[in-house]
């Protein structure tokens, strides 16, 4: 009888020490979810700046005149440099 509860009594150890790594594994593995998770977050906001930042150079771009054969003056005025321009 003696023996029955030794054996008990470890057995019941045993599955104590593994239901405490059970526990400390699953709160490793919910962080690094909550990690990875974050990290997918982040990665969609930076793409989603990055499309908007390339949105506003090419509407930068498109609005930018580049004269070629005309050495840029100071403080010039480009609209009066265009209307000046010869026509085709």
């Amino acid at each position: 009888m003696e023996k029955k509860l030794e054996d008990l009594s470890e057995a019941v150890e045993f599955y104590a020490d593994q239901y405490q790594e059970m526990v400390k594994f699953k709160a490793e593995s919910e962080k690094k979810i909550k990690s990875l998770q974050r990290n997918v977050y982040l990665d969609k906001c930076n793409k989603a700046l990055e499309e908007r930042v390339l949105d506003m150079e090419q509407g930068l771009k498109a609005s930018n005149v580049k004269i070629v054969g005309l050495a840029k003056q100071k403080n010039e005025i480009t609209t009066e440099v265009v209307k000046k321009l010869p026509r085709n």
